[in-house]
């Protein structure tokens, strides 16, 4: 299942089966959505949110190899450069977002990673 609005609609229509909503049910999803997305942003801004520490120790390790990374994600390119930006305290890593409106069914496939041959990464 792709990108924040199918999950909530997914959670109102099949775990809170008791929600109503008279209006404009993909109006009120995306609203949600974006309410969401900017709290979380501020989260973010304010250090509320760390990496688990097996994620930092992997960045560690390929960064002190001389490997380049690349995030492969759904979600925006403003949360991905927050996340970076307030964990890593840098935004060098090599990021390209994959949409949802782009990939080719509800779930990744291979297919959909070849805009990362964009980042020059081998």
């Amino acid at each position: 299942m792709t990108g924040g609005n199918e999950r909530i609609r997914h959670f109102l229509s099949d775990v809170k089966t008791d929600f109503n909503y008279d209006g404009d049910l993909a109006r009120f999803i995306a609203l949600l959505h974006a309410a969401k997305t900017k709290h979380y942003v501020k989260l973010l801004e304010s250090n509320a949110i760390a990496l688990r520490p097996s994620v930092i120790g992997l960045i560690n390790e390929t960064r002190s190899r001389g490997l380049r990374l690349a995030i492969a994600t759904i979600t925006t390119p403003e949360n991905v450069t927050v996340l970076v930006t307030n964990t890593l305290g840098e935004a060098d890593l090599a990021c390209e977002t994959i949409s949802g409106k782009t990939i080719s069914g509800s779930l990744v496939t291979v297919d959909d990673l070849i805009p990362l041959q964009r980042t020059g990464i081998k």
